[in-house]
């Protein structure tokens, strides 16, 4: 029973922590999640908050599996589209600069010709003219 106690608690404490965050305070252990783990982890915090919650109330009342298992789905797909799209959208006003964008490939200027990799047949046709001059 303490057990469950516990894990309900800290499952408060973390969205207690992701509403603090969005309203500009305990910026830096939002900070610290994001420098130490990464951005995607902080986005997650809300989800993993809610499976703990289930999680401690499944060992006092045994249907509350079902909050903690669509819980866990909920946090696997908040990662997965984290990852996949950025997680800058997702954090705080506060902590988007925090964050490093990922690099994007230089884009030529208007106007100007972009060269692509020799074609098989064009390479074939050159070795062809050097053996022939």
């Amino acid at each position: 029973m303490l057990f469950a106690a516990l894990l309900v608690c800290t499952g408060v404490f973390g969205l207690i922590a992701v509403r603090q965050w969005w309203n500009g305070q305990w910026l830096e252990s939002a900070r610290w999640v994001v420098r130490w783990f990464s951005p995607h982890t902080l986005v997650g915090v809300r989800t993993a908050s809610v499976m703990v919650i289930g999680l401690g109330l499944m060992l006092v009342w045994p249907p509350a599996f079902l909050l903690a298992f669509g819980a866990a789905i909920a946090w696997i797909w908040v990662m997965y589209a984290s990852a996949q799209t950025g997680a800058a959208g997702r954090l705080p006003r506060a902590l988007q600069p925090a964050v490093q964008p990922a690099a994007t490939p230089a884009r030529p200027r208007p106007g100007s010709v972009q060269r692509s990799a020799p074609r098989a047949e064009q390479s074939h046709r050159q070795d062809q003219q050097r053996r022939a001059g």
